[in-house]
């Protein structure tokens, strides 16, 4: 019956917490046309930009906790869920006292480059076996807590992906698309 009535508890909750944040965002732009005399369109986009902000800034504040979905006979096994960009480093499990389990979860395995061009081998796994039957989890990065906010990543384009170089790049072209600096 617990794990029937968390999920839906959770879900009104969730729902609770979007409409209230429509009522913000229909009356921030109320105000914004009111006040600025803005359009209903450049207004909306300005209330969404300061929900957001809002948004990342709660989210920057308190540390997820991830409960137990099971115990075995070496301790609790907590999940991070699906999302593999929740999933975490062995040092993470280490610091919370647990142990990374490859018995019931998945994990990955990247070779990449460190800071200092060495290859090397990271990896992330979803479950750990935990002595406590919860554990507090990582406050989310910048980038992370904008996801999160902005799944769809409508509202604005942050460009965290694009190199200063294509940037420099594409302000240095015409309107034909040659660039301004012959030489080049």
């Amino acid at each position: 019956m617990k794990r029937l009535l968390l999920p839906l508890l959770s879900l009104f909750l969730i729902t609770d917490l979007a409409k209230s944040d429509e009522m913000a965002i229909k009356s921030c732009v109320i105000n914004y046309k009111n006040q600025m005399g803005l359009s209903t369109d450049l207004a909306f986009k300005e209330c969404k930009k300061k929900s957001l902000v809002e948004c990342i800034k709660k989210l920057k504040v308190f540390a997820p906790t991830y409960r137990a979905i099971a115990k075995d006979e070496k301790g609790y096994v907590i999940d991070l869920g699906e999302d593999k960009e929740n999933w975490q480093e062995g040092a993470f499990w280490k610091e919370r006292n647990c142990k990374v389990s490859k018995k019931f979860g998945e994990n990955i395995t990247r070779n990449m480059k460190d800071k200092n061009g060495w290859e090397q081998r990271y990896r992330w796994f979803r479950q750990g076996l935990c002595q406590t039957d919860s554990i507090i989890g990582a406050i989310p990065s910048d980038q992370m807590a904008y996801k999160l906010c902005d799944p769809a990543g409508y509202l604005t384009d942050g460009k965290f992906n694009i190199k200063d170089s294509e940037t420099i790049d594409n302000m240095t072209r015409n309107q034909n698309g040659q660039f301004l600096d012959q030489g080049k």
